[in-house]
């Protein structure tokens, strides 16, 4: 055993040197390395990072220091960020890893760029970025990734500020080819929000090719995917599918503010489609949707490339319940939907179908209505229904303007029994009988739930083998002549 101790004795010595040797010359390197990290040349390669990742001239202030282990950095400290106007930003710690093939060259360029802490201030008085802009923004952004972690965004507008708060965000795009990549948890207004996005890389969006495009968000009254392919500036911006999930309609309007008439929807919305979007509008030739447990199918087109936008299409409802609380899709709040304004909204030329439509009080079957809204006239028509097994028809025809809907309206109902119908509109006495029914009459109407209370004109009826027993079987109808 001594002599076996003796042999191996060298090899420990010589491995123990080698593993001496390898530290003093990282120790070394180390040391060169830190000797040509200019603080002043990484602070101005940062704010060319952050500048293009924002699009505006950024100007870096905070103390710093250099670390080489366990990577290469540049690390600054109670940091402030500021353009040519203001400072939008304010952290307690920012740090950028650089790459250390550029090191070895000379050169110094941040792969990563950790921002700890911000508070961050985004102003709306700074204008929309056009195509040409975004693709230029593309073409001078860097295969850099951004960092958040534990941040606050603000966003202050002309309606008040929206904040964003616990925000932890990364951005990444490690490779020219590779696909640009976004994640980010946050906060906002009570919701825990996630957010997931990957496009393709900007040589491939530049190029006017398409790849990958992916977004994926998840919150507890919302959840929205789309996944497919496009690109910026290829004539298919998007190609694939669409899936909208509202899980709580009430609870998705408290959080957003949107619709803005409060208690307007309610129970569950869900849009699945498949979808097509180029420079002009979407197309999207299979659409399946559910209002609060009513399901249909159809097709959808929204084209945003007149001065107003507009939204067509035909849904087919199996069963369309509007009477029951499982299954109405509007809650009391629909009273209060505001017709017209200063601002007008988009046209719409809508199509529904349905073979049951059930109202209070009231049955439909083979429903088939239309909405038709340009320029600010109204078209609204249920050309094909029927009530009791028996033809009905209405139209609503107007206009939209700031002061709300002015209508006409024109309906028939033939040869209708009139024992449910008395029971209908609690006219007591009338047990037997058929009747025919025309009303022409106009409505001046700022919301919808004004529009019925404030109908008038003439009503004709033409009853047949009426019997008539009890109380009288008269009613006030002295808004008609």
């Amino acid at each position: 055993m001594g002599r076996l101790a003796e042999l191996l004795e060298p090899s420990r010595l010589k491995r123990s040197a080698a593993a001496l040797i390898v530290i003093l010359v990282v120790t070394l390197g180390a040391l060169a390395m830190r000797a040509t990290i200019d603080v002043e040349a990484a602070r101005h390669e940062v704010e060319a990072a952050l500048g293009t990742l924002t699009g505006r001239p950024i100007r870096l202030q905070g103390s710093s220091s250099v670390r080489i282990l366990p990577w290469p950095s540049v690390r600054y400290f109670d940091v402030t960020l500021s353009d040519t106007e203001r400072t939008f930003a304010r952290m307690g710690e920012l740090d950028a890893d650089l790459d250390v093939a550029a090191l070895l060259l000379g050169r110094l360029r941040p792969t990563e760029i950790l921002l700890a802490r911000p508070e961050i201030l985004v102003t709306g008085d700074l204008p929309l970025p056009s195509v040409a802009t975004i693709a230029a923004w593309l073409a001078r952004l860097g295969t850099t990734s951004i960092v958040v972690e534990k941040g606050r965004i603000a966003f202050a507008g002309s309606s008040g500020e929206e904040i964003l708060d616990g925000v932890d965000a990364r951005v990444s795009w490690p490779r020219p080819s590779a696909n640009v990549v976004a994640r980010a948890a946050f906060r906002w207004r009570g919701e825990s929000v996630t957010v997931e996005a990957e496009t393709p890389s900007p040589a491939t969006l530049l190029a006017a090719g398409s790849g990958p495009l992916g977004l994926r968000l998840g919150s507890g009254p919302l959840r929205l995917g789309l996944a497919g392919t496009g690109g910026l500036l290829s004539q298919t911006r998007f190609q694939g599918t669409v899936d909208i999930d509202v899980s709580d309609a009430a609870r998705f309007a408290r959080w957003t503010g949107r619709p803005r008439v409060p208690d307007l929807l309610a129970g569950r919305l869900r849009l699945d489609a498949r979808a097509a979007v180029d420079a002009t509008g979407a197309t999207l030739p299979t659409v399946r949707v559910e209002l609060a447990g009513n399901k249909g199918e159809g097709a959808l087109t929204w084209r945003w490339d007149q001065p107003r936008s507009r939204l067509a299409g035909t849904i087919a409802f199996t069963d369309l319940d509007l009477a029951s609380d499982r299954r109405r899709p509007f809650a009391s709040g629909w009273r209060a939907l505001p017709l017209g304004g200063d601002e007008p909204g988009p046209d719409f030329d809508l199509r529904l179908s349905t073979p049951t439509l059930r109202l209070p009080g009231a049955v439909l079957t083979r429903v088939a209505a239309a909405l038709h809204i340009a320029d600010g006239r109204l078209h609204a028509e249920i050309g094909n229904a029927e009530y009791l097994d028996r033809p009905l028809s209405l139209v609503v025809r107007g206009r939209l303007d700031r002061d709300g809907l002015q209508a006409q309206v024109r309906g028939t109902g033939e040869d209708l029994p009139l024992a449910p119908l008395s029971a209908l509109v609690d006219v007591p006495g009338l047990e037997g009988g058929r009747a025919s029914a025309a009303i022409e009459a106009e409505t001046h109407c700022a919301d919808l739930g004004a529009c019925l209370p404030g109908l008038g004109g003439r009503l004709s009826v033409e009853a047949r083998a009426v019997t008539v027993t009890g109380a009288s079987p008269f009613a006030d109808i002295s808004r008609f002549r």
